[in-house]
């Protein structure tokens, strides 16, 4: 059985307070974050250049075409 929401709300408040943790400036979390956070490192005209990258890519193989 839960306790009403006021008493656990007062028993919260009297728990000991955990120092909070301190974040890594990249602390990865997932499979792909490197990349996300690879990506907001780059300028905007960057970003547009590794998208023309991954385009002209993609038109290579679908033509047939090896890099």
């Amino acid at each position: 059985m839960s306790q009403p929401a006021h008493v656990a709300h007062a028993a919260a408040e009297d728990a000991p307070q955990a120092e909070p943790e301190t974040m890594e400036p990249h602390a990865w979390e997932g499979d792909d974050d490197h990349v996300i956070f690879w990506m907001l490192s780059l300028t905007p005209t960057q970003r547009l250049e590794v998208a023309q990258e991954f385009v002209d890519g993609v038109m290579m193989l679908r033509n047939g075409l090896r890099p």
